[in-house]
């Protein structure tokens, strides 16, 4: 059972986060939006976009661009699956999780970054763009 791996050997293994993250995704209970996604793609597209692994996005390393891409991974994540604050804190860590306070402040980190700064609001909006472009997952 994937709840018993520890989050580090979980997030070593791609097959493995692959597996825990459409776990995740499956108890969200509400209809699909246009653009729904599952985080493992999400996460894939924001890291191939800042050259970093989804793996490096997800340790709680505090360099200013994991940082910058773990945040923006956040809000992506609240936008485009519908997933709680709670559940995508459980998912953005392979240690301890974030909390539901440190996911909603990164979101509002990136909005408001997005409204003051244009290079940031371009790069946000070009990752967005990404995500919107990959083909959408058959929701069952």
């Amino acid at each position: 059972m994937i709840q018993n791996i520890p989050p580090i050997q979980l997030y070593a293994n791609p097959n493995l986060m692959h597996l825990f993250l459409q776990q995740h995704c499956t108890t969200v209970k509400r209809q699909p939006t246009k653009y729904e996604r599952s985080p493992a793609e999400i996460l894939q597209i924001v890291a191939s976009s800042l050259h970093l692994t989804p793996e490096k996005i997800l340790t709680k390393g505090r360099r200013t661009n994991i940082v910058f891409a773990r945040q923006i991974a956040m809000k992506l994540i609240k936008d485009y699956t519908g997933m709680s604050l709670n559940e995508i804190g459980r998912i953005m860590s392979n240690s301890t999780p974030f909390d539901h306070t440190s996911v909603l402040h990164s979101i509002s980190v990136v909005e408001n970054f997005i409204s003051i700064d244009p290079e940031y609001a371009e790069t946000y909006y070009n990752i967005e763009q990404s995500v919107r472009r990959i083909p959408k997952n058959i929701v069952k």
